[in-house]
């Protein structure tokens, strides 16, 4: 089965559309790396494959179902989202955090119990961050806060699994980390969908790329041969070198020195 479906999608507020005729589809334990530079439409996009919005057109499939004919319960039981603006700043400990993911499997005035508590202490456990269930959300670090977010989102025991530019603001030890979580994820079954600016990323992530851009429409296809210098000279509009190392990583970086000669001039 389709973990999630793109038909003929268009997103955008207003009169403005950002992304036009996308087509894709996943399966489970895919992941999708959304790649693109600012104002291309990686959020608004993400908005419509989860239901916080509606499409401009084309339909969205969740698990075989369109996500317009799910409830927002269903919806939260088969796709979690981390948000990239979300502001964890309430005195909760991290183990109420990873509670709340249970909320879709909750009635309205029902408390988790014991199988939400076991299944609160496996997250924590899988994200690496079980020594920190006591601990209050504001005294954790940036890093710590996201592996709180994901183990949250997994809580849910969604089959998708968003993550909006997980890695920003993060050191490279932190971001190291959210990337090992996303391998983590795929590893389990779970089908993920990432937003970020970086290619490398991408590259390491593995599975699916979508590079959205200002100039043209969107590109789609495995990370390893649709990342090409080309393809992220046109997307970022500066200078690419892609690389092999001795061991096989592929890196991808900016031309800084012919950057900078450009700026010059």
């Amino acid at each position: 089965m389709t973990a999630l479906g793109l038909s003929k999608v268009a997103t955008g507020y207003g009169k403005n559309v950002l992304v036009r005729d996308l087509n894709c589809d996943l399966a489970k334990g895919d992941v999708l790396n959304i790649l693109g530079p600012n104002g291309v439409g990686k959020t608004t996009l993400l908005r419509a494959i989860t239901g916080l919005s509606n499409p401009i057109s084309g339909t969205v499939t969740l698990l075989g179902k369109p996500l317009k004919e799910m409830s927002i319960r269903d919806r939260a039981k088969a796709i979690a989202l981390v948000s990239q603006s979300e502001n964890m700043t309430f005195a909760l400990t991290v183990r109420e955090t990873v509670l709340t993911g249970r909320a879709p499997h909750l009635g309205l005035f029902e408390r988790p119990g014991k199988k939400d508590e076991e299944i609160a202490s496996a997250v924590l456990e899988v994200m690496g961050v079980a020594d920190l269930a006591d601990r209050e959300l504001p005294s954790l670090s940036g890093g710590q806060r996201q592996m709180v977010r994901i183990a949250r989102a997994l809580a849910q025991q969604s089959q998708v699994v968003v993550l909006d530019e997980p890695t920003s603001h993060l050191d490279i030890a932190n971001q190291m980390q959210v990337i090992a979580a996303i391998q983590r994820l795929r590893e389990r079954g779970n089908t993920v969908i990432v937003t970020t600016h970086d290619p490398e990323h991408a590259l390491v992530c593995g599975g699916q790329v979508l590079v959205l851009s200002k100039t043209r429409g969107p590109v789609f296809g495995p990370v390893g041969t649709t990342l090409t210098e080309q393809l992220l000279e046109d997307t970022f509009s500066v200078p690419v070198s892609k690389s092999v190392t001795a061991d096989g990583d592929v890196l991808i970086a900016p031309k800084y020195t012919q950057i900078l000669r450009e700026l010059s001039q």
